[in-house]
């Protein structure tokens, strides 16, 4: 009977871990909507104020310690773009946490579930290849052979149906009505998370370096991480607030 160990990796663990303090951090972020005493509301909005600052910090050394590590040159431009996604995204993601907690719930989600069926999308087509003879996977750059064709395509199809599914339970529990144009944007977050991790790649490779920092271990750095949130929490996050 064929190893099934090799489709999760050896990292799953630590990959589970990340995901449980991070979805854990994202509720604490919409703390400040479960409290009508403003003093109460102040301290709540704190507490997600203290995660954003700490993360662009973090976000801060990892881009400094790239573009130093060739020195800074036109290829820097790179580093100033995801530098500015990155800061936008937290922005984004505070902002909308306070104004619009379902909308970041939303969000969130449909990140999350976008990015893990698209590693688990790609892991399937390397299983299947490594165990079918004639079958190969489709690669969508060279510089990073681990992200499929096969793996975006599970990841945006599916992290479309969850993304909906997210969208509409909100509107549901909380009695409300949808514009058609919110449906329009949130269906464009499977493809913008996608996107935001492409870029991020890009960028790594072009300073050399397989993990953008060491702040959470073997598991790679921060950038690594957050870096289809902060696409989707800025793009998406803007075209809303700049409509509404």
């Amino acid at each position: 009977m064929p190893d099934v160990s090799s489709l999760f990796g050896k990292d799953i663990i630590e990959r589970t871990k990340y995901s449980v303090i991070v979805f854990l951090a994202g509720l604490l972020m919409s703390l400040p909507n479960l409290f009508s005493n403003p003093f109460a509301k102040v301290i709540a909005i704190a507490v997600p104020l203290v995660i954003i600052v700490q993360c662009m910090k973090i976000a801060a050394y990892e881009l400094e310690s790239m573009a130093v590590s060739k020195g800074w040159s036109l290829q820097s431009w790179y580093v100033i773009a995801l530098g500015l996604m990155t800061l936008m995204g937290l922005v984004m993601a505070l902002t909308l946490a306070v104004l619009d907690w379902r909308l970041y719930l939303v969000l969130l989600f449909g990140t999350f579930a976008t990015d893990s069926f698209a590693l688990l999308g790609g892991r399937l087509t390397r299983y299947i290849a490594a165990h079918i003879p004639g079958y190969e996977a489709h690669p969508m750059m060279k510089s990073s052979p681990s992200k499929t064709m096969e793996g975006l395509v599970t990841g945006v199809l599916l992290g479309w149906v969850f993304t909906y599914i997210t969208l509409y339970s909100c509107v549901w529990w909380a009695h409300l009505s949808i514009s058609p144009f919110t449906v329009i944007v949130v269906g464009f977050i499977p493809v913008i998370a996608v996107l935001g991790d492409i870029f991020e790649s890009i960028v790594k490779r072009t300073y050399g370096v397989k993990d953008s920092g060491t702040c959470l271990g073997a598991h790679g750095g921060l950038l690594d991480r957050i870096d289809s949130i902060c696409a989707v929490f800025a793009v998406v996050g803007v075209a809303l607030l700049l409509i509404q």
